[in-house]
């Protein structure tokens, strides 16, 4: 592998984050915003990246998958419903799913709902006997 310019090792990290977390490849614009630069710029390093051998570029209708040379790692075809921003970001908090599953405060006190003890609270999560 040739030495890479700050740029290319930049954008290479963030493919293959996206490639480690099988995720789609970052667009132009994606990798223009991790290397705050213009949308040329950044489509100009991933070319570069591509021409040194680093990456190889599958392009597929409108869609691309890159291949990191060295793991041999592609980005996905698809999205599997999550977005790249967490891919780039696996270490921060997961929310608990009761919290996004009560994501609105009681209709009576205010509260989360799968906290809340009073009778609006305990109506949301069913329960109250019927």
């Amino acid at each position: 592998m040739t030495d890479l310019t700050p740029w290319e090792r930049k954008a290479l990290t963030l493919l293959e984050r996206a490639a480690l977390a099988e995720r789609p490849c970052p667009t132009n614009d994606d990798v223009a915003d991790w290397l705050r630069c213009s949308h040329a710029k950044a489509a100009g390093v991933v070319a570069a990246l591509d021409t040194s051998g680093v990456i190889r570029i599958h392009r597929h209708a409108n869609r691309r998958v890159i291949e990191i040379v060295a793991t041999g790692r592609r980005t996905a075809l698809t999205a599997k419903r999550l977005r790249l921003h967490d891919a780039l970001h696996d270490s921060s908090p997961k929310r608990p799913l009761a919290v996004l599953h009560y994501h609105t405060g009681c209709s009576w006190c205010g509260c989360r709902v799968d906290v809340c003890s009073c009778r609006d609270g305990k109506a949301a999560r069913g329960e109250m006997a019927a």
